[in-house]
C-alpha cells in the first residue's frame, strides 16, 4: 500500500515539474542590459527594482537594479496564467 502512495506522489511530481520548470526558467530575461544605481551620483532604480550591491557597503558603491520580489512573483504569475 505503501509503494502506491510513493508511486502517486512521484508521478505527481514529474508531471510537476514538467509543466512548469520550463516555463519558469523562461522568466529569465538576460537581453536588457543591467542597470547602473548608486553609486556617486546616487542613481536610483525604476519602479519596481531595488538596487542590488556588491561586496563591501562603500559610501559611493555602485549596484545593479534588480527586479524587487512583488515584481518577480508578478511576472511569474503572468507567464503560468497565460
Amino acid at each position: 500500500m505503501r509503494w502506491a502512495i510513493f508511486l502517486g506522489l512521484g508521478v505527481m511530481l514529474f508531471i510537476f515539474t514538467a509543466l512548469f520548470i520550463p516555463r519558469i526558467s523562461s522568466l529569465n530575461d538576460s537581453t536588457n542590459p543591467p542597470i547602473q544605481c548608486g553609486g556617486f551620483a546616487g542613481l536610483s532604480c525604476p519602479v519596481g527594482y531595488k538596487c542590488q550591491y556588491e561586496g563591501e557597503g562603500f559610501p559611493d558603491a555602485a549596484g545593479v537594479c534588480r527586479p524587487s520580489l512583488g515584481e518577480v512573483l508578478k511576472n511569474i504569475w503572468n507567464k503560468l496564467t497565460n
